[in-house]
């Protein structure tokens, strides 16, 4: 891609850039997709100080090409920019989403002192994970899903349309890799993006921004708790309706940098604090909770 003009997709980022104050390097994590790629140019374009991080998730007996040629193109994306690449592999093949999400979490982890670690999450993709999270069961902080700058993850595209990074990357001669897995509709994420989604925008157009407006707006009326707690006080906790007990357990997890839990979990862990026990522990959504009688805490 040679030098381009900058655009409403420029200015809104780096607005959202001086909003947050982001001061440190960009780490810009970089799959070879669409999303990522337009990432890397578009700050890139706006002359910000910023290196690439590629995540291969390991030898695969489906994917192994696909991610070694990823690898090499992210490779030459950083090399005609002149960005420092640098590389996280997995030894062990990965092969379910959960496995490879915990892998990419722990190394954008070991940047995130140093660097600003950079996603290109877009609108669609905070769509169908609320949506996801819909269907698996969550409350009003699950809703919320994904921040434009929320535990050392920055996310500068968070109201970009899928459409408009097209537009970009299409009007400056970009190219990227398509991941095959992409396609595979054992994901419920695939499912939802290339049959139930585009389904419901053919028959009935416009139904894609009216419901993630939507949910945005449920979103930002959640019950008010604060962003990161340590501890939830007994008292606290039996003052607030069922609703506000299950955001503050959630808030309490996600503090702990625990995010994979279900509604279900949060229930299970309500009612064993509806136990007349003035001290116990227990596990749930892969921690111990111990109780006591004044506070609620977390051991990992």
């Amino acid at each position: 891609m040679g030098k381009v003009q900058w655009t409403d997709l420029h200015h809104q980022v780096l607005k959202v850039i001086k909003k947050y104050k982001i001061k440190k390097p960009l780490m810009i994590a970089c799959s070879g997709g669409l999303d990522s790629v337009a990432c890397l140019h578009v700050l890139n374009d706006l002359k910000l100080p910023l290196e690439v991080l590629h995540v291969h998730h390991g030898p695969s007996r489906n994917h192994k090409k696909f991610r070694d040629e990823a690898l090499q193109f992210v490779q030459k994306q950083a090399a005609d920019l002149k960005v420092e690449f640098h590389l996280a592999q997995s030894l062990e093949p990965l092969q379910s989403e959960a496995q490879m999400r915990k892998f990419r979490l722990i190394q954008w982890k070991k940047w995130s002192a140093t660097h600003v670690v950079t996603l290109a999450h877009h609108q669609q993709d905070l769509l169908e994970t609320r949506i996801i999270r819909l269907i698996r069961g969550t409350g009003p902080e699950g809703i919320k899903a994904m921040d434009f700058y929320q535990g050392g993850l920055f996310r500068p595209f968070l109201q970009t349309s899928k459409e408009k990074l097209i537009d970009y990357m299409n009007s400056n001669g970009g190219s990227w890799v398509e991941d095959p897995s992409n396609q595979d509709p054992v994901y419920l994420r695939n499912w939802l993006r290339n049959s139930w989604l585009k389904d419901l925008e053919n028959f009935r157009p416009g139904s894609l921004n009216r419901m993630s407006e939507s949910l945005s707006y449920l979103a930002s009326a959640q019950l008010k708790v604060p962003k990161n707690i340590s501890s939830i006080s007994f008292q606290d906790y039996f003052s607030g309706s069922s609703l506000q007990q299950i955001q503050m357990l959630s808030v309490l997890l996600k503090s702990k940098g625990v995010t994979d839990f279900s509604l279900s979990q949060l229930k299970e862990v309500q009612r064993q604090l509806d136990k007349d026990q003035k001290s116990h522990s227990f596990k749930c959504a892969g921690v111990i909770w111990q109780v006591n009688a004044q506070q609620i805490t977390l051991n990992q």
